[in-house]
């Protein structure tokens, strides 16, 4: 990740910016929203337990530290994926996000407190994302 961070440097303008956003690293949490009530089900795991963000994290720690990017920015913000159902939300996993794993206590537990379908349920994804903004230092 370093290496293409380097080549990332040597294709900025001096002065230009690197935007980087990638997931926190902390488990989302799977919530049914049920009547205006939001219900914790469990949470989503890794088959890697989030290795990668925490890479990326070291990565950008790494370019700072020698220099060719400074950091001006950084926050966090929250990713909400919306579905109908468990299964619905399990389906757009297995089709979109090849490591994650959703336990079938998870599964059992959101659909419990879904109960039958209607108005006014979904089951939620929370993610908590990390956003920064570097500087490139012309080096």
């Amino acid at each position: 990740m370093v290496h293409a961070l380097e080549i990332t440097h040597s294709l900025l303008k001096t002065d230009g910016l690197l935007i980087d956003i990638h997931p926190s690293g902390e488990p989302p949490l799977i919530e049914a929203h049920v009547g205006g009530e939001v219900l914790l089900a469990g949470h989503l795991e890794e088959t890697n337990d989030f290795v990668e963000y925490f890479e990326a994290g070291d990565a950008l720690t790494d370019v700072t530290g020698c220099g060719l990017f400074a950091l001006e920015r950084e926050g966090l913000f929250t990713f909400m994926l919306h579905a109908p159902s468990i299964m619905a939300l399990a389906d757009h996993l297995e089709a979109e996000w090849s490591d994650a794993v959703l336990r079938e206590e998870t599964i059992e537990r959101a659909a419990a407190l879904m109960g039958e379908p209607g108005e006014g349920k979904e089951i939620v994804l929370r993610e908590s994302v990390r956003i920064a903004r570097f500087r490139s230092s012309g080096k």
